[in-house]
């Protein structure tokens, strides 16, 4: 078992989770890495692919300039792919991995890449969003000022089976009205217009247990395109009362301890109260 890793158990197998105690261990102590793409790379296009090697189990996020940019699972051989979305001008590209009790590893070394607006083609031709029109013989300016950005303050998030999950929505940029898809990873999406950048919840049930990547699609009425997305886990055990919370999540010889407490506590409940009711028939 790689050092760092925690594993919720027990698990099923063909995919299905279902979590019980945990068995915790020290953080992970390696980095994972970006290998694409290149430092230095200049993009025309807002969404790229990132890809790298990490511990597989462990779910790989990924930073730009600090602000979270997506997630996903780490797959058995050992290696990530992403999409995410890039701002505009610069962007310092960072990985870390989390195991389940999310602990972070130390971050993998910076991959700063660009993105620029790619200019109007043909004379005359209208500027792409975010260009403003020069005098002949100057280059077009891009500005940033309304660049359509899903946010998202991510953590690993467990879930279980026949009970809501809540995802805020928010976004920022673009131009309404908006329409939002919900790609829940199970088959099912839904399906949003709005006519502002104000936040709201949507709820989803999920019915099996599992890995599950949510990826969130925001386009605006200039046909401009932001996406997102990250990795749940959805456990198919419920909520458990505090004893039962508290035997699973110990080791075999102390859910056997408590198990004997718990009896013998009965046992000399059941004596007392015997003794009780031989006295009270005594004085009678």
């Amino acid at each position: 078992m790689p050092a760092g890793v925690s594993h919720a158990a027990p698990q099923s197998s063909s995919g299905e989770v279902t979590v019980g105690g945990v068995i915790t261990s020290p953080p992970p102590s390696t980095p994972p890495t970006i290998e694409e793409p290149a430092p230095g790379t200049t993009f025309t296009t807002k969404s790229i692919v990132v890809r790298g090697s990490c511990i597989s189990d462990l779910v790989v996020r990924i930073y730009r300039n600090n602000f979270f940019a997506g997630s996903t699972l780490c797959q058995a051989d050992g290696t990530y792919s992403l999409h995410i979305d890039l701002f505009i001008g610069q962007n310092d590209l960072v990985a870390k991995q989390f195991d389940s009790l999310n602990q972070e590893s130390p971050p993998s070394a910076t991959v700063t890449v660009f993105y620029t607006l790619p200019a109007p083609t043909l004379p005359g031709a209208s500027p792409g969003a975010g260009t403003t029109t020069q005098p002949p013989g100057e280059t077009p300016t891009q500005t940033a000022q309304f660049q359509l950005i899903i946010e998202y303050d991510y953590t690993l998030q467990t879930v279980f089976v026949g009970k809501p999950f809540t995802l805020p929505i928010a976004f920022t940029g673009g131009t309404p009205p908006y329409a939002i898809n919900i790609d829940w990873g199970d088959g099912q999406n839904s399906v949003f217009s709005r006519q502002d950048t104000s936040r709201f919840n949507v709820d989803h049930t999920y019915e099996k247990a599992g890995y599950y990547t949510v990826k969130i699609t925001v386009s605006d009425k200039n046909g401009e395109t932001a996406s997102l997305e990250f990795v749940i886990l959805v456990s198919g055990q419920d909520e458990q009362s505090p004893l039962i919370r508290a035997v699973t999540g110990t080791d075999i010889w102390t859910q056997i301890a408590i198990g004997i407490i718990f009896i013998a506590s009965l046992v000399a409940a059941f004596i007392i109260g015997t003794k009780m009711s031989s006295l009270r028939r005594s004085k009678e």
